[in-house]
């Protein structure tokens, strides 16, 4: 009997090991888009949230960032679909909603 508790240990700490990888790994993409967003390396900043969007979907700050990236690339109405994608997350955030606001109207 004491197999089955073995094996059902060694797949918590898998588990465990998989979402400390995972983790890193955003911690890393934030760190370089916001390096690459610094340096004006704006295809690169966007590739890295597209990445961390996908391991961490309602990830705010980084819905955020790819607004301000997109904006800065001169793509009005994907930066707006960004801001927008924030507020669905954190709908309390009334300077998104000013942004978005801002964003109409130069649009």
């Amino acid at each position: 009997g004491g197999d089955a508790g073995t094996v059902h240990l060694d797949e918590a700490a898998q588990i465990h090991r998989v979402h400390r990888v995972v983790r890193a790994l955003v911690d890393h993409l934030q760190d370089l888009a916001a390096a690459d967003q610094r340096q004006g390396e704006l295809q690169a900043a966007e590739s890295e949230l597209g990445e961390l969007l996908r391991l961490k979907p309602d990830f705010l700050k980084a819905h955020i960032r790819l607004g301000e990236v997109r904006f800065r690339q001169g793509r009005i109405a994907d930066a707006i679909a960004s801001l927008e994608q924030a507020l669905r997350i954190d709908p309390s955030r009334d300077d998104i909603r000013q942004d978005v606001q801002r964003l109409r109207a130069i649009r």
